[in-house]
């Protein structure tokens, strides 16, 4: 990934292929003082209903894009359009391409470096680094979340000795996929649908107790060092979560766009009635244009509770209020609307020790 990001630092003539929020924020990034580069165009596959000029740089249908044929094109799409993307513009001879999908490896470093070349580090939160402190007595468990709707891989890795893959949904279905999964002891199984990757969350506050535990994905795995991982089993960390998620709005603008304005609202009445100690980080996360995304985070054993605690309680009152939506992705509004508590609590207590890690996100074959 390095290696890419060298690329476009080195590189004068630069294009950015789609002009939708993606190529935008990537915009926003690269014209930054951290890397200050000038793009010279956005190339799209048809004109049609798009604007003529995004910032001043022209946007130009790629049939008419043909002196851009060897300069550096960055394509920033969504994963499921990168590969008929990639196809279209080698197949009018472009070569010099690097992909920039929204959950990539690269997008992800890049967002990373602009973070520490601005020196902002958002809520307080620092890079995780090596150490070689002697690790503590205590266990770390990863739970990788996995389901019957989980899509083949171009990668097949293993978990790690601090991994445990769970099978979330297992209520839902007759399918059994790994040893451990979500319905069993004290558990919220049957709401799958709505909590995603939650149910796992719950499962594993109620039935594992791990002095320092983790949430993570079958696509979306922690990168760590045995050094990193002392420095969380030696008590320097508080708790870890991702390279946040940098928005062209506001957390509420983009949450209110992407989903639903009214939820956000009744978010933030929840926190009122519930826990109204937390007003302010909701606010001071609603104007922000960052948060930890993916309901990622490794936590010591008292945060955890004491975050799950709290979340759970704040969803029950969303989803009493708000019920079930017929709209199967929009219908899993309980995790997206974690995602942004995970940062609102972040951001209420100062005191932690808010580590921020690698993760690898990994592809699917029916994209690649």
């Amino acid at each position: 990934m390095n290696r890419q990001i060298e690329k476009i630092v080195n590189t004068q003539e630069i294009a950015i292929y789609g002009a939708g929020l993606m190529g935008k924020n990537l915009l926003t990034i690269l014209k930054s003082s951290v890397f200050d580069k000038s793009v010279e165009a956005f190339i799209v596959r048809e004109k049609y209903g798009n604007s003529d000029y995004i910032e001043d740089i022209p946007v130009i249908a790629i049939c008419n894009a043909m002196s851009y044929k060897d300069k550096l094109i960055l394509v920033a799409l969504h994963e499921k359009h990168l590969k008929g993307a990639i196809k279209e513009l080698k197949d009018n001879g472009f070569t010099n391409l690097i992909p920039v999908s929204f959950d990539s490896d690269l997008w992800c470093d890049i967002r990373e470096e602009w973070i520490k070349g601005n020196s902002i580090m958002p809520f307080g939160c620092e890079l995780l680094q090596e150490t070689c402190e002697e690790k503590s007595k205590g266990d770390l468990h990863i739970y990788v979340v996995h389901s019957v709707y989980d899509k083949a891989l171009t990668e097949n890795i293993e978990d790690k000795f601090y991994e445990i893959s769970i099978q979330v949904g297992a209520k839902l279905t007759d399918k059994v996929m790994f040893s451990v999964h979500d319905n069993t002891g004290d558990n919220i199984s049957e709401k799958n649908k709505k909590y995603c990757e939650l149910t796992a969350l719950y499962w594993a506050w109620k039935n594992d107790k791990s002095e320092y535990i983790g949430l993570s994905h079958y696509r979306r795995k922690f990168v760590l060092s045995e050094g990193e991982i002392s420095t969380i089993l030696s008590g320097n960390a508080d708790i870890v979560v991702t390279v946040p998620v940098t928005n062209l709005e506001t957390v509420k603008g983009q949450y209110s766009k992407d989903h639903s304005g009214s939820d956000w609202n009744i978010l933030g009445q929840a926190i009122g009635v519930l826990s109204s100690e937390y007003k302010d980080a909701y606010d001071a996360v609603s104007n922000s244009t960052f948060y930890f995304a993916y309901n990622m985070f490794i936590a010591k054993r008292e945060v955890f509770n004491n975050y799950c605690e709290w979340l759970f309680k704040i969803l029950e009152y969303c989803e009493n209020k708000i019920g079930s939506k017929d709209d199967v992705y929009q219908n899993r509004y309980v995790g997206f609307l974690a995602e942004r508590l995970l940062t609102i609590y972040i951001a209420k207590h100062t005191e932690l020790k808010v580590k921020m890690a690698h993760k690898h996100f990994i592809e699917t074959k029916e994209w690649c």
